[in-house]
């Protein structure tokens, strides 16, 4: 099968992959098309099956795509803080240099004494949507439907903005 036609065949999976990341639906699709082609160029039927060098092309540049998003915007996702020893480095750089250290540490605080009152529902959410997951992929994980994850994630937001 030549380049195009192994393309053109797997459009819809990159279409649905692109469908499972909270970014702008033209921009994603747009992503994973060009990432579908560069894999149809690239591939090598002796290293393996297509479908899977595809997904993994895809979500590469999906993940870089929404990585950059998330740059572009100035947002650092919680799990980050987990995971990173320096993230007072990271979070001194995203700051204008009039920001108040107090008013910081103190929102700092508010957020980490909301979480802590949290159900361990309402954490494993916070968590899930920290990493990067869609609410369908939230919802399987927790066993709910989409819906569900969507009114508990108004319900969150709605919480903290009522307590600050």
């Amino acid at each position: 099968m030549d380049e195009e036609s192994l393309a053109s065949s797997f459009l819809p999976l990159a279409r649905s992959m692109a469908s499972k990341y909270h970014l702008d639906r033209e921009e994603a699709e747009s992503e994973a098309i060009v990432a579908l082609v560069n894999a149809a160029k690239s591939y090598d039927p002796a290293r393996g099956s297509f479908v899977a060098y595809a997904r993994v092309c895809i979500s590469n540049s999906l993940n870089a795509l929404y990585n950059d998003t998330i740059k572009r915007a100035g947002v650092i996702p919680l799990s980050r803080f987990e995971e990173r020893r320096n993230w007072e480095e990271e979070l001194h750089s995203k700051m204008p240099p009039q920001t108040d250290m107090t008013e910081l540490v103190e929102s700092m605080m508010a957020m980490k004494q909301f979480i802590q009152s949290l159900s361990p529902e309402g954490k494993l959410l916070l968590k899930l949507k920290a990493k990067g997951k869609t609410q369908r992929q939230i919802a399987d994980s927790m066993g709910v439907s989409q819906t569900t994850v969507s009114r508990m994630m108004r319900i969150l937001h709605q919480h903290y903005h009522e307590e600050h």
